[in-house]
This record gives structure tokens, sequence and C-alpha cells, in this order.
């Protein structure tokens, strides 16, 4: 098994099988994750016994020495004190000392405050709040003819291709707030052949919410562009997370968090649904 880079490890964090203790494949990710963090810092002391260790913090105002103003933010033993000791030991020092956390233990600080991702399966999208799932949606993606692993990569017809999304909150737009009447009445005289207007197909397809789906660093898209997750009249897309009749009651969730979370997308595989 290959160690995996720091930004690789954050990625890997964020998905269901590491946050889902119910995912069959959770034991075998969170060991990866910490055999991966241990070879890429073998010698480091400091993530085994984190009290040894503190971080420098100063006032940084006009009183304060430019060497300790260099120093703000590094690391330092106890048992080993810079030049004129540790912060507040120096004479006339207003510098303190920061309980210092390993990287790793910062993750997962973050993840552990209300933090909240979500997966996909091809029927369910879900809404997990600390690995528990809290609420399900019924979604759904691609063509109906289409619905099958097997098809991930065809355009316009394929569901969406399994891998970390990221939904950001910038991403979200709504039909009423976010396009011209030039483009609302474009999109209403749309169809199949021709599409007009920046919704195209209007209400029906896309509902009153989308919000366009960005590739995680890792992510394979299959050579495929322009996913969101949407609202609309009916199932059946081109590729996006479908959520006809409740796009808005999951909009109000994403909203009400407040933050961008991660999308894991998974389905049963060699079959369709």
């Amino acid at each position: 098994m290959r160690t995996l880079n720091e930004d690789e490890i954050k990625l890997l964090m964020s998905s269901d099988e590491y946050l889902n203790s119910d995912n069959p494949n959770h034991d075998n990710i969170v060991n990866q994750v910490l055999r991966s963090w241990e070879n890429l810092y073998p010698e480091d002391e400091r993530n085994s016994n984190p009290e040894n260790y503190y971080v420098w913090r100063c006032v940084g105002d006009d009183k304060t020495r430019t060497t300790h103003a260099e120093r703000e933010g590094q690391v330092f033993a106890w048992d080993n004190p810079p030049e004129g000791g540790h912060p507040g030991e120096d004479y006339n020092c207003r510098c303190w000392a920061e309980d210092y956390e390993p990287p790793l233990s910062r993750i997962h600080e973050s993840q552990e405050n209300d933090y909240e991702y979500l997966s996909f399966d091809g029927k369910k999208l879900n809404l997990f709040k600390n690995g528990e799932n809290v609420k399900s949606w019924d979604a759904m993606s691609g063509q109906p003819e289409y619905q099958c692993d097997e098809y991930q990569n065809i355009a316009d017809k394929g569901p969406l291709p399994e891998s970390e999304w990221l939904v950001k909150q910038d991403n979200y737009q709504n039909f009423y707030r976010d396009q011209s009447v030039a483009s609302m009445i474009g999109g209403m005289f749309s169809n199949h052949f021709i599409r007009l207007g920046s919704w195209p197909g209007g209400l029906p397809s896309w509902g009153e919410n989308r919000i366009w789906l960005e590739k995680g660093k890792y992510t394979d898209n299959k050579g495929r562009k322009n996913f969101s997750i949407h609202g609309g009249w009916n199932f059946g897309s081109r590729g996006c997370v479908d959520i006809p009749w409740q796009m808005s009651e999951f909009v109000e969730e994403f909203r009400k968090y407040g933050k961008d979370m991660v999308l894991s997308v998974k389905y049963p595989h060699n079959t369709c649904w």
C-alpha cells in the first residue's frame, strides 16, 4: 500500500469510507490514513507527544521585539528553549505559549465540530453529520436507460462519475435571483435540440435551485463536466444529481450549514438501479 501525501490524506478523511463507521471499508481506510501519516513523518516526535511542545504567540504591535515577532506561529519544545527563554520569560516579554496540536488532530477537530458531508448511491442523496446519517432525499442521476455504473463515461446520458465532488456555497444559484429576464424567457422556449438561456428547459428541467459541483483534486470526471445538484419536475438528467420536489428542503439544510461540503459518490457495481 503506497504512502499518501498530505493532500490525499485530507481528501480521504472527508470520504464516507473514513467518516462512516458502518461503511464496510471504514477500518481499512482509517489504517491507511494512520500508516501514511506515520510514513510521512516517521521522525516527528511532536505527533506522538504534543504535550512536550507549544506554539509561540506574540502581541504583534510596535512594542514587540523583532526576534519575538519572527517566532510567531513557530513550534518549540519545552525542554529546548530558544534564545532568551520561553514566552513571557524574557524581560517585559508579553508573548505566550499556545498548546500544540498535531496537524491530524486539527483536521479531526474541524470534522467533529458540526462537520457535515454528503453521499450519493444512485437512488438517495444522504446528509451525514459527524458520521451519522441524519437526512436523505430521493435522487437520481443520468437518463433512465443509462442509470448503471457501467455508463459513467457516457456524456449527457450516464450518471455522475463515482468520486469525491466539492459542493460549495459560492456555487449556489436561484432561478429568479441569478439570471436575467431574457435568460428566463429563453429557457422557457428551449427543448432537447435548442438550448437557450442559462437555465435551458426552465423550471421543469432545473427547478428553482441548483448548486454546481467542482472536481476534487483527485476526482476522475471521465472527461465530463458541468454537473450540479438541482431540482425539476421529473427524474432524469444529463449526469447531474436530480432531486425533484425536495430540492428546496435540501438547499435549506445546505445554506443553514453555511460551509462547503464533500459529496462522495459510490454506486453498487455491475448493476443498474
